[in-house]
């Protein structure tokens, strides 16, 4: 094997059973060039130095995490080690087959060990997260949301909203698993893995699953959200994209064949009359046709103006009745402008909070303000505005990219 081979081999690889059997290699390498050139012995020797001071940080931490593991487990404390895969999950993107068995193994153990603790502690969050990631794992999705329901309402961590996450991706609410990974981002700002599962659920909520694969290679969230032992049958995350697809390249509709027939009018149909009286289609009746009947219009050939005919002697189709005029009330006669305004202030504050919660924040940054225009001194309004402002700034974070940290090589 080369020597530049072997050190390249060493630095990618950090299982202490395979960089063993690299060192082993290279020393055989370097008896061979030893007996060929004393140059290049030296810059092998170089180089196994330099691979071996970039392998070992990753060597020892390696052999800490799986140190606390098998210290869980030689102890039998199945919680704890099932948290400790849990937070290995968001810590590490690269899923390890080891891990996966040991996971599965210790399902069924864990959730007995699990539940008899949550009679004691029915308060702790941190029972009712790993409860729930393991009912997800097994494709129960209904116990898995009840349990991490009880995890969120007793104020848990970013990995309840992990696991919720995971949890809502799988039963197809795309929006709502992007609002828990954003939780997560916010508490863990400095996560890469985090961060990746953040641009991933963007892309999924605004193009689709299949385009999110296309988008974003760099996350393995899509094998981490799918359940280790659930049922083969069980229903898959439908990854039709959506018409606005950006991978796709926009196709012009094709125009018809034939063109269209255009309707025409011929010169010859228009018509001139000869008489100037009639009136045009747009002009207004003349003024001094009043459609007054011919009995009533007989008044204005009296003699006298002050007499007046005798209303019994007019037909009946002539006499005109007085008709009362309706009374309306005035309902808002004792009603406060200054309560009308509170009351409508209140409804549009809660129309914020409703499309805040569907994640139309535009629209609720709207009826927010309208609600300030209305009536500035409104309970909670100070906090409904911190979650938008909130929301906008994680949005324009990840547009703009600048302040989060590199993707981890």
């Amino acid at each position: 094997m080369h020597p530049v081979t072997i050190v390249a081999s060493i630095v990618a690889k950090i299982s202490v059973k395979e960089t063993l059997l690299k060192i082993c290699q290279a020393k055989t390498a370097l008896k061979t060039a030893a007996t060929r050139s004393p140059r290049r012995l030296l810059i092998f020797s170089a180089s196994l130095l330099f691979a071996l001071v970039l392998t070992l940080p990753g060597l020892l931490s390696a052999a800490e995490d799986y140190s606390t593991l098998r210290k869980f487990l030689s102890a039998r404390m199945y919680g704890e080690a099932y948290n400790e895969l849990l937070r290995q999950e968001l810590s590490k993107d690269e899923i390890d087959p080891k891990l996966e068995k040991l996971r599965i193994d210790l399902l069924e153990r864990t959730k007995e060990r699990l539940t008899k603790q949550a009679r004691i502690n029915p308060d702790d969050p941190a029972i009712f997260t790993i409860l729930a990631d393991i009912s997800f794992h097994q494709g129960k999705f209904e116990d898995a949301s009840m349990n991490i329901s009880k995890a969120i309402a007793n104020k848990s961590g970013p990995m309840a909203n992990y696991v919720f996450a995971k949890i809502l991706f799988r039963k197809g609410n795309l929006s709502q698993a992007f609002d828990q990974i954003g939780t997560v981002l916010e508490n863990m700002p400095d996560s890469p893995v985090v961060f990746e599962d953040f641009q991933f659920l963007y892309s999924c909520k605004s193009y689709g699953v299949a385009t999110a694969r296309k988008i974003c290679k760099n996350t393995n969230f899509l094998k981490r959200s799918t359940p280790v032992a659930g049922d083969s049958e069980m229903p898959e995350v439908p990854d039709s994209p959506f018409e606005n697809d950006p991978t796709v390249v926009a196709v012009a509709p094709k125009l018809p064949d034939k063109p269209l027939p255009v309707a025409t009018s011929s010169i010859d149909d228009a018509q001139i009359t000869d008489t100037d009286d009639a009136p045009l289609p747009d002009e207004p009746p003349p003024a001094d046709s009043t459609g007054l009947p011919d009995e009533i219009a007989d008044l204005e050939n009296l003699d006298d103006p002050t007499e007046v005919p005798d209303t019994a002697a007019l037909p009946a189709s002539a006499t005109v009745i007085a008709r009362p005029l309706p009374v309306v009330a005035n309902v808002n006669a004792d009603v406060d402008p200054e309560t009308e305004n509170i009351k409508k202030a209140e409804y549009w504050l809660n129309q914020a909070v409703r499309q805040f919660e569907n994640g139309k924040y535009d629209d609720a940054d709207n009826n927010w303000k309208k609600a300030i225009e209305l009536h500035a001194d409104l309970p909670n309004k100070d906090e409904i505005r911190a979650k938008i402002d909130g929301k906008f700034d994680l949005i324009k974070r990840y547009l703009a990219a600048d302040d989060l940290p590199p993707e981890a090589s």
